[in-house]
């Protein structure tokens, strides 16, 4: 029954939203403006879903440490040498806002960009919203991981489990 509430909700929202526009040319443009204008944080709307929306059922969380012999600073952030082909999950929850051949970024549900670089046989698209703990992708050896956030690189240290 909660479901169907915040469905409905949700629609009365939308249709709200929608009838606003309509008659407002002003709120139109400014929300048009907002959203593809300006980068909108994904953090943000999640604090909204886990404060609002979210249920509060118990989610399985991934707790197993990257298994690497040896890290050094590389760049902006770090290198961690692995004893062969290692399997790289993802460290926090949060959406794919950058994909390459090789390198993933992810804007993690408090707003830190974490990137993942050398990563092969990857199934994950961009905008994919990744959970604590999935497979991200494999790495032969090396794996380069930074952390950014408002445009600045952060220390790894606190961030590598």
């Amino acid at each position: 029954m909660k479901f169907l509430n915040k469905v409905c909700v949700s629609i009365i929202i939308v249709l709200v939203l929608l009838i606003l526009m309509k008659n407002n040319s002003k709120l139109k443009m400014d929300l048009f403006n907002k959203i593809y204008n300006s980068n909108i944080s994904f953090s943000y709307f999640n604090k909204i879903y886990e404060e609002y929306i979210k249920s509060s059922k118990v989610e399985k969380v991934f707790n197993e440490k990257l298994d690497y012999i040896n890290i050094e600073n590389y760049l902006d952030g770090a290198k961690l040498t692995f004893d062969g082909t290692m399997v790289i999950n993802a460290n926090e929850t949060g959406v794919v806002i950058y994909k390459s051949n090789d390198t993933i970024v992810i804007q993690r549900i408090d707003g830190i960009e974490e990137a993942y670089s050398n990563i092969k046989n990857s199934n994950i698209k961009l905008y994919d919203y990744v959970k604590r703990g999935d497979i991200i992708g494999e790495v032969d050896k090396y794996l380069y991981l930074s952390y950014k956030k408002d445009g600045v690189f952060l220390n790894y240290e606190e961030y590598i489990n």
